[in-house]
């Protein structure tokens, strides 16, 4: 990728009209190359904010980039989702050379950007350079094929769906030599106030083939066995021109086996029908179209207007995300933990979507409690230093002058409430990716919006230290929640122990120490007020149980007390209360302190609170937002494409079941100590580290456990191998 700042940037911006109320904006330059020169190597670099319409444009593809009648990238969301506040343009660079020819060449971009800038540099043989953008000139039209991407009356809707009209279609608009006499000249706008390079993009992944195709009321309705995040790829050998073909997207069918338009929307904002792209063809040529600016959720699309027999229409999913894929791969001889490890990576890739989503069809918002609860298992099954660094940038823009950081980053609205256990995914995010990388330069660029926002929530504090007024959400979706007052706490105090570590790995002592003392302070003060006699926490619920125990709160001689506490009312239950704050910490604060067997027993389950629940009762091929697949009245289906209760299990079958644990960041030392239950008899994992590949296999024979360890010479094992 080029390296431009914003001092050496010279190409013009442009402003998208907002009046434009339906439609993208196309841009379209010529320049020339001379014939007589010889073309070593050409590149064009786009520059692009935010949305131009706020939260309907937020969540959405901003903008594609064609060279002379060609797509420059099969790329599917740039430059993904921007905080607004102070007008950051992410640029991305690909290589043209091949699309640049000697003579007249076209440069087309249609946008939906607040503002857009591009130019292509092209390296001549003899080593020369010229830039092609400042002395451009630009003319504009609207709308064209793209009659509908957003709904102005539904909140967020933008992306969720693309009407295409090829009738519609500029011919020509992106060759040289096309007659834009009806186009109108652009006024420049001004530049971005930040220019920083978009090191990520959101791309197509995998294909997916159907695994069943019948006919239902509406149509054809395509199951593709998984829960994803793309579009749906159509091939029509024979369209009928004039005639839409209508893809409506569910992530689940009724019943009756027709399609369940409920699962895929957003009644909280309005939308009244389900998520749906449209493709009018213009006449009988055999075409292949997929959107441009919209994806979807979904695992089902039923699909009305396929020309007989449907047979012979391509219909396949196009799964997209974030470029995090690295090569970690656990799989063990047990069938059900093989599809959880599947449900748990699947969900939490398919919600890497520039930011760390909820769900990758309803909202779609970086909230910040979802990528908390998945942190871990995400630096263990994906590349994730790019993409985190990329939404620290995001955290950082939205940081308000307080030190206070919403709960949804970046967002394009303001955000009044306050909530410190979601917003210390500042801290955990980042302890989370400096244990994975050891990257220093990570941690020292981010510091100072972690002790800012630590700082505000001192302000936070009552006279007694208790943070009162700091929980909005609470440990959402939990069965049975923990008091505000004690989970608020709960999690400064955790905030504190983890900015004291930071501070310490970056060599700020006297930080470190200030922080550290802030902590010891806020565990007495837990102790001290949440503590009963009887041996729990707070309530006794197993939310405050987990998290006293995994923070390090409860003090060493009640620490087997509090464990049988928790223990107990799990196995009385069934299964686990705890929302997406608990369990994240009710997994690791069983297995760490010596019972692993309890959470084995957890997995092998099917009630109420358990994984195997949704696999047995809902066919779940990803994460659900709620332990019944129910919101809260019983009345309505919440999301089934939701990582945030998978976390720690999929952390835990590397850490536990593999027994790979890094001793210090980066794994240059790590403890090899695999749990090995009853039952399973074999474990294979790979772990991608900035060392090199670690690898543990474990087989269970007739003389015992047969343990094998791979690893790059540079990595020390810590203890002797002890399954």
């Amino acid at each position: 990728m080029q390296i431009f700042d914003r001092r050496d940037w010279n190409s013009p911006w442009f402003a998208f009209e907002t009046l434009v109320v339906q439609g993208l904006m196309f841009l379209r330059a010529e320049f020339r190359v001379p014939e007589a020169r010889s073309v070593r190597r050409a590149s064009l670099s786009v520059a692009a904010t935010a949305g131009a319409l706020g939260n309907l444009t937020h969540r959405m593809n901003l903008y594609h980039p064609r060279i002379n009648g060609q797509p420059v990238h099969r790329e599917a969301m740039n430059p993904g989702q921007l905080s607004p506040r102070r007008g950051r343009a992410l640029y991305r660079s690909w290589d043209v050379t091949a699309l640049v020819r000697p003579g007249a060449n076209a440069l087309g971009l249609v946008f939906a950007s607040d503002r857009i800038s591009s130019r292509v540099d092209v390296v001549y043989a003899d080593g020369s350079v010229e830039c092609f953008g400042p002395d451009l000139v630009w003319k504009a039209n609207f709308r064209g094929p793209f009659v509908r991407l957003w709904d102005p009356s539904v909140d967020e809707s933008g992306g969720k769906g693309e009407i295409y009209d090829a009738r519609q279609e500029f011919s020509g608009w992106d060759l040289p030599g096309f007659n834009d006499e009806g186009w109108r000249r652009v006024p420049v706008s001004a530049p971005a106030e930040m220019l920083s390079p978009q090191q990520q993009t959101v791309t197509e992944i995998e294909v997916l083939e159907p695994v069943s195709v019948r006919p239902s009321p509406d149509g054809w309705l395509y199951d593709f066995g998984q829960n994803t995040h793309g579009y749906v790829r159509l091939s029509l050998p024979r369209p009928r021109p004039g005639a839409p073909v209508k893809i409506r997207y569910a992530e689940r069918i009724h019943p009756d086996g027709s399609l369940d338009p409920d699962s895929a929307m957003n009644k909280f904002h309005g939308e009244t029908e389900a998520p749906f792209d449209q493709f009018t063809a213009a006449d009988s040529n055999p075409v292949t179209w997929q959107p441009t600016f919209a994806m979807h959720g979904f695992r089902y699309v039923c699909i009305e207007g396929l020309p007989e027999p449907a047979s012979g229409c391509g219909v396949v999913a196009v799964v997209c995300h974030s470029e995090v894929l690295g090569e970690a791969v656990f799989v063990c001889s047990d069938a059900r933990i093989n599809r959880l490890q599947r449900m748990g990576f699947n969900s939490i890739r398919t919600n890497l979507l520039s930011v760390p989503t909820d769900c990758p069809h309803r909202e779609r918002n970086g909230w910040m409690g979802d990528a908390l609860n998945t942190s871990e298992a995400a630096c263990l099954n994906f590349r994730m230093g790019a993409f985190y660094d990329k939404w620290f940038d995001d955290i950082a823009d939205s940081q308000e002058a307080t030190g206070h950081i919403p709960y949804i980053c970046p967002f394009p609205k303001t955000l009044s409430g306050i909530d410190v256990p979601w917003s210390a995914a500042v801290v955990c995010v980042a302890w989370d990716l400096w244990m994975a990388t050891g990257e220093p330069g990570f941690l020292k660029r981010r510091y100072p919006v972690i002790r800012r926002w630590v700082e505000f929530c001192m302000g936070l504090r009552d006279s007694c230290g208790i943070i009162q007024h700091g929980v909005l959400w609470g440990d959402h979706v939990a069965l049975d929640r923990p008091g505000n007052e004690f989970f608020g706490t709960a999690w400064y105090f955790r905030a504190l122990d983890l900015t004291a570590r930071i501070a310490s790995a970056l060599g700020l002592a006297d930080e470190s120490r200030s922080w550290e003392a802030e902590a010891r302070a806020t565990r007495d003060v837990i102790n001290r007020t949440f503590f009963q006699k009887a041996g729990y926490y707070d309530s006794g619920s197993q939310s405050a149980q987990a998290h006293a125990l995994h923070f390090g709160i409860v003090p060493d001689e009640q620490r087997p007390p509090v464990l049988e506490c928790l223990a107990e009312n799990i196995r009385e239950r069934g299964g686990l209360t705890t929302g997406c704050h608990g369990t994240c910490c009710v997994i690791p604060a069983l297995a760490d302190n010596g019972r692993n067997d309890l959470v084995w027993w957890l997995t092998r389950q099917d009630s109420l609170g358990t994984w195997g629940h949704w696999i047995s009762r809902l066919d779940a091929t990803t994460g659900v937002e709620t332990w019944s697949g129910k919101d809260f009245s019983g009345d309505r289906d919440v999301s089934h494409n939701h990582p945030f209760l998978m976390g720690s299990l999929c952390a835990w079958f590397y850490r536990h079941l593999a027994g790979i644990k890094p001793l210090v960041p980066g794994y240059a030392e790590v403890e090899i100590r695999p749990f090995c239950p009853e039952g399973l008899d074999h474990v294979s994992a790979t772990l991608d580290t900035p060392k090199g590949k670690i690898g543990v296999s474990w087989q269970r024979t007739a003389s015992g456990i047969d343990l094998r360890v791979q690893k790059p010479d540079s990595v020390r094992i810590a203890a002797p191998p002890a399954p």
